[in-house]
Order: C-alpha cells, then structure tokens, then sequence
C-alpha cells in the first residue's frame, strides 16, 4: 500500500476592538498585542479547515488572469487566456477572496504525477 502525504491547515480568526485614531494605528495595538501573547487563538477561534494535496500540484501551464468588476452591480468574472469568464457575486474582501480561491480550484489545470512513488518511504 503506498503512503501519501495530506497537509492540514487550519485558519484561527477573531475581531478584537480596540480605541485608536485610525486604521493603522488599530492595526499596530493589535498586533503588538498579538506579538506579547496578550492576544492567543485557540480552538475556539477555529474557523475552517483544508485539507490540500502535499506537495501541491504544479500549475500546468503559464495563464494570464482576467478580472473584470463592476461596482453597481457588485459582479466580478475571472477568467484565464481566451476562455468563457465565470461570473461571481463580490460585496466584500471575504466574497472576492472566495471567488478567487473557487476560480483556482476549478478552472486552473494542474499537472498530476502519474506516479507518487517519491512520497512513498
């Protein structure tokens, strides 16, 4: 039987409020904070988990990527090269994120090893 190789990757998340004058010194008390261990995330903070192919898969070929917003409507389409653009509802940074990542998981071609007998031990 072969072995093979599963990477798991957790993503820990948690809003912290703090008072500050703006944005970036916000970000700074709080990743002061964050550096000290005033600020630690635990298994309560778990958000999702992802499981990926370890080593992950090469890209197949090189590919330029199109992005197209429109802001009235909030719709994004991606596409690559010369292919049919897929459509995407974006209202927020969390929505775009999602939309790249289905994108790439779905429509970008990878190269698969014929054989995993290098992850074998």
């Amino acid at each position: 039987m072969k072995k093979y190789q599963v990477e798991v990757v957790e993503k820990l998340s948690r809003v912290v409020e703090v008072e500050a004058e703006d944005y970036q010194t916000a970000l700074e008390i709080v990743s002061t904070k964050y550096a000290d261990s005033e600020i630690v995330l635990d298994y309560n903070d778990l958000e999702t988990t992802d499981y990926h192919e370890y080593p992950s898969p090469k890209i197949k070929d090189n590919f330029e990527i199109v992005l197209e917003f429109d802001k009235d409507e909030k719709n994004i389409v991606i596409s690559c090269d010369d292919s049919t653009g897929v459509n995407y509802n974006c209202v927020d940074y969390e929505d775009l994120t999602i939309a790249l990542q289905d994108y790439i998981d779905n429509y970008i071609e990878y190269e698969k090893e014929n054989d995993k007998d290098d992850l074998e031990r």
